[in-house]
């Protein structure tokens, strides 16, 4: 596979890094960048720090169709109510059989604990499969997490720093674990987990031609509901997508309390429904302010 990176977020090309080692210990292997004005972040994110994208692509240029397939798992975690030391802790103690490499976002620190987790896979995973494969990690781990990690052609940023190089390698975490990922069996454990449910008799059928729209699409996953395990992550989703159709913060809590109420199976408590709401309130404030600064 290959490995493919950019400057800065604003582009949509691509450059084929040429490397004789596998996408993981490239990644392992390449250089911390460090920055020294924290004022120009937002600048330095647009337009000087490094992102990547590992898998393959049928050309250099960042969509979704393009994106072939992917060999890493990478996962933002963004507002963590614990320290670096206890985020690493937690990894070790739910994903320590998996070579894994975690280390501190540009953002670290100023915003907050924030990391990239990023996990090998045996085999190359296809865009239908990754969501798929982001739950069961995702779940394992038991963390909140960013959301924008299940888009496909999402960038990720590589090591970037406003500290000292030697301070970024110690907050980081290498781990070498027993094996990868193994894909096969993401797939089916998620497949066992699934509920089945009774099929219902259908009275009439209609087609219409219509490619099924986003709206189409987020309704029928609220009436898949969802279980213990990943509620949080479920919900957080769920309340991000109602504020993307134009929801106003009020009514997406009172639809989530609904939501949560008869489809998450057992329904989260008001505490916990109330972290998720001021956790995506805060990320939104932050892209209002920054949009309205650039």
């Amino acid at each position: 596979m290959s490995i493919y990176t950019c400057k800065g977020f604003e582009t949509n090309r691509l450059i084929k890094v040429e490397s004789e080692t596998d996408d993981f210990t490239t990644i392992v292997n390449s250089k911390v960048i460090t920055f020294d004005d924290v004022s120009s972040i937002d600048s330095i994110k647009r337009h000087e720090s490094y992102y990547f994208i590992a898998g393959e692509l049928s050309e250099p240029t960042r969509n979704n169709d393009n994106v072939l397939n992917k060999t890493l798992v990478t996962l933002d975690y963004d507002d963590l109510d614990m320290t670096e030391e206890e985020f690493k802790a937690h990894l070790m103690s739910k994903i320590s059989v998996l070579k894994f490499l975690s280390y501190p976002s540009i953002s670290n620190g100023l915003k907050g604990t924030r990391y990239r987790v990023i996990i090998p896979t045996d085999r190359p995973y296809t865009k239908e499969e990754s969501s798929t494969v982001i739950q069961f990690i995702t779940e394992i781990i038991g963390l909140p997490y960013d959301a924008a990690s299940e888009t496909w052609a999402q960038l990720m940023s590589l090591k970037c720093t406003f500290e000292s190089e030697e301070s970024f390698e110690d907050k980081s975490l290498l781990n070498e674990g027993r094996g990868l990922l193994k894909i096969e069996n993401a797939l089916k454990q998620m497949a066992e987990r699934k509920p089945k449910k009774q099929k219902k008799e259908v009275y009439f059928k209609t087609d219409f031609g219509k490619k099924k729209k986003f709206t189409a699409s987020f309704m029928e996953e609220l009436m898949e509901g969802v279980d213990e395990g990943g509620r949080d992550n479920w919900l957080t989703k769920q309340y991000g997508r109602m504020l993307s159709l134009g929801f106003d913060y009020v009514s997406s809590y009172e639809w989530l309390e609904l939501i949560n109420r008869e489809f998450v199976r057992p329904p989260l408590n008001d505490s916990d429904l109330n972290r998720i709401v001021m956790s995506i309130a805060k990320k939104e404030k932050r892209k209002y302010s920054n949009a309205r600064e650039g």
